[in-house]
């Protein structure tokens, strides 16, 4: 994410993280942060991130990233928000996710399709 922030500041971007309590504990807390929201979980991150964000794009990352997306589609399963979040998928790092989802799909353990909570963007241009 540092690069991600560093890319936002360079063009002139305002960058804000929210931060849970446990990792300011450890002393991981971006310095490019021109604004900090303090939370004290990682629940309400992901609360405060879905609260504040129009679309949530999911960068290839691991369990915590996982752990978001999963929040924001079942969120939006459930109707608490009709946000979607978009994959970036580059170099098809997302795939074998997208293809479990379609998966649970096929075997009857979805309402609706998971595609109706998300996109796909395979480069920057998409």
């Amino acid at each position: 994410m540092e690069c991600v922030a560093a890319a936002v500041k360079e063009n002139g971007g305002k960058v804000i993280g929210v931060v849970p309590s446990r990792l300011e504990e450890k002393g991981r807390v971006s310095t490019l942060l021109d604004e900090v929201i303090h939370t004290h979980n990682l629940s309400d991150r992901k609360d405060v991130l879905t609260e504040k964000s129009d679309v949530l794009v999911a960068l290839p990352g691991g369990v915590g990233t996982l752990d978001e997306i999963f929040h924001v589609m079942a969120a939006a399963s459930l109707g608490y928000h009709s946000k979607k979040v978009i994959f970036y998928n580059e170099h098809g790092f997302y795939t074998p996710l997208l293809e479990a989802l379609r998966t649970i799909e096929t075997k009857g353990f979805a309402r609706k399709p998971f595609s109706s909570y998300y996109e796909i963007a395979n480069s920057f241009e998409d």
